[in-house]
């Protein structure tokens, strides 16, 4: 129970927009030295989701980064192109000599790979290929390593969700699933297309996370709105290569519907059109109030005092216990008065202390859910 709720701030005016790829988030491994046993490594740290490393086409290929000092490694990540690594390890070194497996990889199935809490520590970083996905040998657009963990805070994590247009059986749900192996998909071959998540009420929001399949998205807009019907821009991306887009606002933005608005594709081959394994929202979805109190009260009334008090809504709320205390901080329950259970519709009360104090009393109101929860009100005073 509340005296009022504050009023949310809904004004995007105030939110700088940007228009940029987005960040690579702190990329420990971001153009450092690298080896292999075979292809070009370098181009798995350049920060280019279009430039790739590609192996020989035989079953045990390791790539290795050099990240100049022992660092913290706590994440991982792997954006591979469709010649993904079937098994693999991922291992840490202080000295390339003795090395550490933080994570031992069997049968994957997708083009994006997310490690994290791995709680490691090294100088080395390697990925060590001993199957392939195909008869190709193992190639990646980016080999990425943290020294932190995202927050699992997803407020769109199993919420419902609507694309503006669905190939086949890549349903909107797949991108709201924490599941890296299954993904939405939209229409091929057509450059406009949209996905919307319902946080389920207004919504501070503060970073978006999408993870591309490899039919990402190279230009588009991160929308909001309260309503789905009217969108406010929140970001731009344009000129985007990479599978991994983190992108944190610079202030909080509200809403309840949060959109990504596909308008050009990053693989525009006939066959693809936009494509998300996951669409991930951190933020925070104010839990509704069982009762909000708009008026409470206490006067004399003759010879007795008229308690009152009155509510905007109610939800699940089995009743209210009128209190009075002859010092403030000792309450007894005069009587128990029936609430509404749940109802958007203002609703008034009042009760009539027939036998008040003779002398200053005080009255509250404790709020009872249906589940037996209480929530106390405020303490007003009366001189009988």
């Amino acid at each position: 129970m509340q005296n009022a709720l504050p009023a949310w701030l809904t004004c995007l005016a105030a939110f700088l927009m940007l228009t940029a790829t987005p960040t690579l988030a702190q990329n420990l491994a971001l153009t450092k030295t690298a080896t292999a046993t075979s292809g070009s490594p370098a181009l798995a740290f350049d920060g280019k989701g279009n430039t790739r490393w590609e192996s020989s086409s035989t079953d045990i290929q390791s790539i290795t980064v050099d990240l100049g000092s022992v660092q913290t490694i706590d994440r991982i990540r792997l954006t591979w192109e469709n010649a993904y690594g079937r098994d693999f390890t991922l291992e840490v070194s202080n000295d390339q000599q003795t090395w550490t497996v933080v994570q031992d990889v069997k049968g994957n199935n997708t083009t994006a790979n997310e490690y994290p809490r791995l709680n490691a520590s090294g100088r080395y970083v390697k990925m060590n290929g001993t199957k392939r996905a195909t008869t190709y040998g193992f190639s990646l657009f980016e080999f990425e390593v943290f020294n932190y963990s995202n927050n699992d805070n997803n407020l769109a994590l199993g919420r419902p969700a609507v694309a503006s247009t669905t190939q086949g059986g890549l349903q909107p749900a797949s991108a709201f699933d924490s599941d890296y192996s299954t993904r939405w998909g939209s229409t091929v071959n057509l450059d406009a297309a949209s996905l919307y998540v319902d946080l389920g009420g207004l919504s501070t929001l503060s970073r978006v996370y999408l993870v591309w399949e490899t039919a990402y998205g190279a230009d588009y807009t991160i929308d909001v709105s309260n309503d789905a019907k009217t969108w406010a821009t929140v970001y731009s991306v344009t000129g985007n290569t990479l599978h991994f887009n983190e992108i944190t606002f610079s202030k909080p933005v509200s809403g309840r519907y949060i959109r990504m608005n596909g308008t050009k594709r990053g693989n525009t081959g006939s066959d693809f059109g936009f494509s998300l394994y996951e669409f991930q929202v951190t933020g925070t979805v104010p839990v509704p109030l069982p009762v909000t109190l708009t008026r409470f009260g206490a006067a004399r009334q003759g010879t007795e005092v008229a308690v009152s008090w009155a509510t905007a809504s109610e939800l699940h709320n089995a009743g209210f216990e009128v209190q009075r205390s002859a010092d403030g901080h000792a309450f007894t329950t005069l009587a128990e008065v029936a609430g509404a259970g749940t109802t958007q519709a203002s609703r008034s009360y009042t009760y009539l202390d027939a036998a008040p104090l003779r002398a200053t009393a005080y009255y509250r109101l404790k709020q009872v859910d249906l589940d037996g929860a209480a929530t106390y009100g405020p303490v007003v005073a009366v001189q009988v």
